[in-house]
C-alpha cells in the first residue's frame, strides 16, 4: 500500500505493507490534526471528511473527546452561573487596573479597589495555568483577552510570561 505526502514543490511515496500503512497514517492524521490520543482531541475533523473515510482509531479519538469537552463545558458553565471562586487575575474595564486575590466564596462579580466600580462576569472567565520557575504552579479565573501578559508568582513575586492557546481557550506559561 503506498502513502503520499505532497506539498507545494515536494512529494513523498511510500510503499508499506497495509497495517504499517494503516497505523502511519492515523498517527500522522492525528499529529496533522492537531490530536494525541493520551491527551484531548482539540477539534473534530473537517466537515469535508466523510465519516465512512475516517478511520477507526481518528473516529474513537474524536468520539473521547467530544465526552470530555461536554463534561468540561458543563463545569465551565456551571462555575459561570453559580459564580467563581479560587484564584482571580481580574483587569478593571474601566481604569484598566489589574488585581490578583483569592475568592473564598463564589463571586459573580468583584470590586475594582482603583476606582470603586463594580464589575459583574457577563461572560465566562478562562482559566490561566500558571507553573513558575521557582516550581510553584497556581491556577486562576481571569478576564484579561490580551494574546500574552506577564503575571507575578504569588511564592517568589518574578513575573511569569503567559499566553492564550486558542486551542484550548485557556493561559498558559510560555515554555522556554
Amino acid at each position: 500500500m503506498k502513502i503520499k505526502l505532497i506539498m507545494e514543490k515536494k512529494n513523498l511515496t511510500v510503499d508499506l505493507e497495509s497495517q504499517k500503512a494503516e497505523q502511519l497514517f492515523n498517527a500522522f492524521a492525528l499529529k496533522l490534526l492537531g490530536i494525541e490520543e493520551e491527551t484531548a482531541v482539540e477539534q473534530k475533523l473537517p466537515d469535508i471528511v466523510i465519516d465512512q473515510q475516517i478511520s477507526a482509531p481518528i473516529h474513537e479519538a474524536i468520539q473521547r473527546q467530544e465526552a470530555v469537552n461536554e463534561t468540561k463545558n458543563t463545569w465551565e458553565q456551571e462555575c459561570f452561573e453559580k459564580g467563581y471562586k479560587g484564584f482571580m487575575y481580574i483587569r478593571c474595564p474601566k481604569c484598566g487596573e489589574i488585581r490578583g486575590f483569592n475568592a473564598k466564596k463564589e463571586s459573580r462579580s468583584f470590586i475594582c479597589k482603583e476606582c470603586g466600580i463594580v464589575t459583574y462576569f457577563e461572560e465566562s472567565l478562562k482559566r490561566l495555568y500558571l507553573n513558575c520557575e521557582c516550581g510553584r504552579r497556581f491556577t486562576y479565573w481571569t478576564n484579561m483577552t490580551e494574546e500574552m501578559f506577564d503575571i507575578p508568582c504569588i511564592e517568589c513575586g518574578m513575573p511569569v510570561p503567559v499566553i492564550h492557546n486558542h486551542k484550548k481557550g485557556i493561559y498558559e506559561t510560555v515554555k522556554g
